[in-house]
């Protein structure tokens, strides 16, 4: 068996090795008769006569560059072997060249491996000679280096004993120098001594002197700069006194021209007072206001006077004691030159006296308050010591408190991630059963079709047409919509066209059922907690639109009011009923817009509180709630249809219970979810009323400003009046009027006949070619205008048009891609466009969940007469019927490039991208040309392209492109686990290099974030196998944590075919597999040795508003629709 594992054997014949079989006994000529019965003999012996070895020219120059040099290596592939050849092989008549492979005879190639194993032999040999040499060559100077330490450490010694003697002579003679320098030394010292106490004596005499003498001169100074600086401030202080009262009286006389204006403007007010009773109050606060600031000026003026008082007489005192000063100090003067030296020096002494008095009272002092500080500290740290061990211990339970919290957050969050997987299965079965059901539809329709026609021939033969008993009358609308079949002839399919009315299956009516509880779920809850807000909210519109049309009629009756006084002979003067209307307007318009300043500061602290308490009691603070009984009974619902009449054996029963129970679970489910979405709902509303805020602020600012225009234009008539009163009368030319046609104003809607539907489906939909429209036209153009005709039913409530519409739709589209399925740009523009539909069916619904993305304008374009949540659901299907169809399109695409780029292209050239000897040669994918990483990452890059261009949502890209990585993953890894040629360690190094490419490629384009590259997972841990050591069990147990994605099968099986490249490596023990196989026995996994390449992840499709005004959507002449018509 170790035999066969080192090969690759593709046929094996077993030999009977005795008639008895009887073990451990060979029988030559009964094992020779079976070889030559089998025909073995005579195809070695053909074999061996032929050419039985082939290599292509890749495959021979990666293993036999070793025996080329450089210049003999040619661009040129084919000429480089073809030279090689001739150079090896001298007998010409051994190989033969082929267009794609050499052929060798029997030997050929033994001989061949010989020279490079020899040439391999001598490159070891001289790698093996030069690191001799380098080590005997080390080794010498290492002791060469030794004995030139070991001279060098003795010469030194000798040389400090030779310094050690001359410093010991040196030493005596200095010593005896410095003796006799000491002893003349000390002798000068004694006499300098001397004279130096007499010259100190003497000098410190005339130093005293010279001090007193400059302390007098100091003192003198000091008194002269502590009176020139008493006359600057006081100078100072008059300067700022006058200014103050110079400020004081400039103050008061505007004070009484603001006092006059004010009491001109309440005499001109006081008409005013009749219609608004409410300015009394304020005028009469402001004369109180004005009285109080009378008497504060009175008590201000009498405060100046005594102020004024004070400083003279302190000004009187002050040049006294100027005086006074004066005077001593002439007198200090005559007394200081009196006084002798002694005096001088008594006075001195008593002066120094008393400074150590005052120092030592000063130090008594600072002991005293050092000691009260350093009690008062302590007390100060023993309660702070009190305060920190109270906190810590209260610091201590929160800790416990909050680890209790966390375990309970993990939990909960543990759970939640379980329910996700659980719905992601749950989603992912629905579509694999909608896609069996939509195959077992078209398969329906098929035998249907051959049916009708073989009941037509019988008619025809027999005159009687017979319908089938297996098919009920009693189809929904959601079955007609589901099943609603297209012709290719579109006009004939408008003359001939009848629906085939067929049964749904069970399924469908039991999904049906369930969304329609699950519909009456959310609007409970939707209902219970948005109620009260919505209230509120509601409340709060209806007074700011209140407020809004009380300012419009103001302004109405404002301009009534000019155009029915507007007179040539007397316009309105300020006293008339329009200037009083107009002053009473700009004061209210001053009221309101504090008023809304005021509502936009409250709205903004209860906006501050709401975030508090959903931060309050948020999933983190609750966790998950998951108690089913919030779920709603299903006794509530309405019963009149028997579920049991539907199967008699009761199986139907018994799905329908089964399906309540997943119900009730996905319900549970997604609470979470719509407890976030209701708090991004709740943002959602509070951004749209502070907008609405900022509007109706902005909507007061502008009637203010009209109310100062038309202010203005009252002044300059009066001021015109004025004129024509001074100057005589004239007539006037009149001016000249432009008139502006108004600009229409489209409604979002195509207006088209009864009976144009086929037709418009025909043009949009089945003659409809992507590349044009994709290129040049807006992305989802024929989504916009479908919708825009479903407006326009709408708003004729007409539900015949709205169901033939998007039944005919719905069957086109179908028709589209059963016809074109394999055309990568029709599948994806008819997924963006079927998308972008339903995301208009929910934008426009009118749902509170979607009307918050909406502006103002598509917020009027809703529908208002058909609620349209069953099409809803159709189109989600077919969405997910064209994403499953566009998979399969993109794995046909890549799947014959996918072996190539990521396995049998070789980047690396050399050793390490040899094969292993013996191994059978296998053939490309594509023998033309090199197909590597980069011509995938191409194709890669035009899906991505023209999904984009098709206007297709980020989100659905993002599924798309980790749908196409887990196709490489695992078409690259069945591949890699049936070739035997690809288990080594050059494969590995070769394969992580490509999956490097392809993360490169996602971080480029900004989808790191897609769960591409987690899908790649297993393909690196087969590469890291591969790459990574295998003798010991330490390396068994890394393999084990590292390989944490491949099954054991695959484990076990990447290891058996793992073959070395290289005589230098080692193949794989088969204890070091058992080891792995009982390291690896508890694991729970599948036993599946491949990957599921027809595996599909389940699809999302969340909802993306359209930034597109309806209105402004214009038809181009090239789609040939000049039969809609905008409105």
């Amino acid at each position: 068996m170790d035999t066969l594992n080192a090969t690759t054997p593709h046929y094996v014949r077993c030999i009977k090795p005795n008639d008895n079989k009887s073990p451990f006994f060979m029988d030559p000529m009964r094992a020779v008769q079976q070889l030559r019965a089998c025909g073995i003999l005579e195809t070695i012996r053909i074999s061996a006569a032929g050419f039985p070895s082939r290599w292509t020219y890749q495959e021979f120059f990666s293993r036999y560059r070793v025996l080329m040099k450089q210049k003999d290596v040619l661009h040129d592939r084919k000429q480089t072997c073809k030279n090689l050849l001739e150079k090896l092989v001298t007998d010409q008549d051994k190989y033969q060249f082929g267009k794609n492979k050499i052929f060798f005879r029997a030997g050929q190639v033994a001989y061949l491996e010989k020279l490079r194993s020899d040439m391999l032999r001598m490159a070891c040999i001289r790698i093996q000679k030069t690191i001799r040499c380098w080590l005997a060559r080390s080794k010498y100077l290492r002791m060469r280096a030794s004995a030139l330490t070991i001279q060098r450490h003795v010469r030194g010694h000798q040389a400090r004993c030779y310094v050690k003697f001359l410093r010991r002579t040196r030493a005596a003679v200095i010593i005896q120098r410095n003796v006799r320098m000491w002893a003349a030394r000390r002798r000068y010292q004694q006499q300098r001594s001397a004279a130096l106490t007499i010259q100190c004596f003497l000098r410190a005499y005339t130093a005293r002197k010279q001090y007193y003498k400059l302390i007098f001169e100091q003192k003198a100074l000091v008194i002269q700069k502590w009176f020139k600086g008493w006359q600057a401030r006081q100078r100072y202080k008059r300067t700022m006194e006058a200014i103050v009262l110079l400020q004081s009286c400039v103050r008061r006389l505007k004070a009484k021209k603001e006092l006059k204006k004010l009491k001109v403007e309440a005499r001109s007010v006081e008409r005013v007072k009749k219609l608004n009773i409410g300015m009394e109050n304020k005028i009469m606060q402001l004369q109180h206001k004005i009285n109080e600031q009378h008497k504060d000026n009175r008590e201000l003026s009498e405060r100046l006077n005594v102020t004024e008082k004070t400083q003279t007489t302190e000004r009187e005192k002050q040049n006294r004691e100027i005086e006074n000063l004066r005077r001593s100090e002439q007198e200090a003067r005559v007394k200081a030159v009196k006084l002798p030296s002694l005096l001088e020096q008594l006075s001195f002494l008593q002066h120094e006296l008393d400074n150590t008095r005052r120092e030592k009272d000063d130090l008594e002092e600072h002991t005293k308050v050092y000691k009260e500080q350093t009690l008062q500290a302590l007390e100060d740290l023993n309660m702070r010591n009190s305060l920190l061990i109270r906190k810590k211990d209260e610091l201590s339970k929160q800790n416990l408190e909050q680890a209790d919290q966390l375990t309970e957050i993990k939990t909960n969050v543990e759970n939640a991630k379980r329910l996700e997987k659980d719905l992601a299965e749950e989603r992912s079965r629905y579509q694999s059963l909608l896609s069996e059901h939509l195959h077992l539809e078209e398969r329906h329709k098929d035998a249907t079709d051959e049916m009708n026609l073989s009941a037509n021939q019988s008619s025809r033969k027999s005159g009687h047409k017979r319908t089938d008993s297996n098919y009920s009358s009693n189809s929904s609308e959601f079955s007609q919509s589901l099943c609603s079949s297209e012709g290719e002839d579109g006009s004939k399919q408008a003359e001939d066209e009848t629906q085939a009315t067929v049964d749904l299956p069970i399924l469908l009516k039991l999904q049906r059922r369930v969304k329609e509880l699950e519909q009456d779920k959310q609007s409970l809850w939707l209902q219970l907690d948005n109620r009260e807000e919505a209230q509120e909210e509601q409340a709060k519109r209806q007074e700011l639109e209140s407020d809004n049309k009380k300012l419009k009629q103001d302004l109405d009756e404002l301009r009534k009011s000019l155009t029915n006084e507007d007179s040539e002979s007397a316009p309105p003067v300020p006293g008339s009923l329009p200037y009083n209307i107009l002053l009473e307007h700009l004061g209210s318009s001053n009221d309101e817009l504090e008023m809304r300043k005021e509502e936009v500061l409250l709205l903004r602290s209860h906006m501050v509180r709401q975030e508090a308490l959903k931060h309050k009691d948020s999933v983190l603070g609750e966790g998950v709630n998951l108690d089913l009984s919030e779920v709603p009974s299903y006794h509530d619902v309405d019963k009149s249809t028997n579920i049991h009449t539907l199967n008699e054996d009761g199986e139907m029963w018994l799905a329908y219970e089964g399906m309540k129970e997943t119900n009730r679970i996905l319900v549970c489910q997604m609470q979470e979810q719509k407890r976030a979405g209701q708090e991004d709902y709740k943002k959602l509303l509070e951004e749209e009323l502070m907008e609405q805020q900022e509007q109706q602020v902005q909507t007061v600012r502008k009637l203010t400003k009209e109310l100062k225009l038309y202010i203005k234009k009252v002044e300059d008539l009066e001021a015109s009046v004025h004129q024509k009163n001074k100057a005589p009368v004239t007539t006037a030319p009149v001016r000249a009027v432009n008139i502006t046609r108004k600009e229409k104003e489209y409604r979002g809607m195509l207006e088209y006949r009864e009976g144009d539907e086929t037709r418009l489906v025909k043009k949009l939909v089945v003659d409809l070619k992507p590349r044009g429209v994709a290129v040049s036209l807006i992305p989802g153009l024929p989504a916009y205008i479908i919708f825009m005709c479903v407006r326009y039913a709408d708003n004729v409530n007409d539900d015949q048009r709205v169901s033939t519409l998007l039944n005919s739709t719905i069957s086109s589209i179908k028709g589209v891609i059963k016809r074109k399925g394999s055309d990568f740009e029709v599948v994806s523009f008819w997924l963006a466009n079927t998308c972008r539909l339903l995301h208009c069916l929910k934008q426009y619904s009118g749902d509170e969940a979607f009307v918050t993305h909406n502006t103002a304008k598509q917020n009027e374009h809703c529908l208002a007469n058909f609620e349209l949540s069953e099409y809803q659901q159709v189109y989600g299907d077919l969405a997910i019927q064209i994403y499953r169809q566009l998979v399969k399109c993109m794995e046909v695409t890549l799947q014959p490039l996918i072996v190539a780029s990521m396995l049998e292209h070789e980047t690396i050239q050399g050793v390490l991208g040899s094969k292993p000897t013996g191994l059978r040669k296998r053939s490309t994918s594509f023998p033309d040309q090199a197909v590597t990483v980069e011509v995938l990452l191409q194709r890669l890059g035009g899906f991505l392209s023209t999904m984009s261009q098709h206007g297709m949502d980020l989100d659905l890209i993002k599924q798309l492109v980790k749908q196409q990585y887990y196709i490489i993953c695992a078409v690259t890894l069945n591949h890699l686990l049936l070739r035997k040629d690809m288990c080594c360690w050059s494969k590995g190094l070769q394969i992580r290099y490509n999956v490097w490419h392809l993360e490169e490629w996602l971080t480029e384009r900004e989808m790191s974030d897609c769960g591409a590259k987690e899908t790649l997972e297993p393909l690196v841990q087969a590469a890291r196998l591969l790459q990574i050591k295998k003798n010991t069990e330490e390396d068994a147990q890394v393999i084990c944590t590292m390989c944490s994605a491949l099954t054991t099968a695959q484990i076990v099986k990447v290891l058996t075919l793992y073959t070395p490249v290289i005589e230098f490596e080692e193949r794989v023990s088969n204890t070091f597999i058992t080891t792995i196989k009982n390291l690896l026995k508890d694991r729970v996994e599948s036993t599946t040795l491949m990957m599921d390449t027809k595996k599909i992840f389940s699809v999302t499709l969340p909802f993306t508003p359209s930034s597109v005004a309806l209105e402004d959507i214009q038809i181009p002449a090239s789609l040939n629709l000049g039969f809609l018509a905008r409105i």
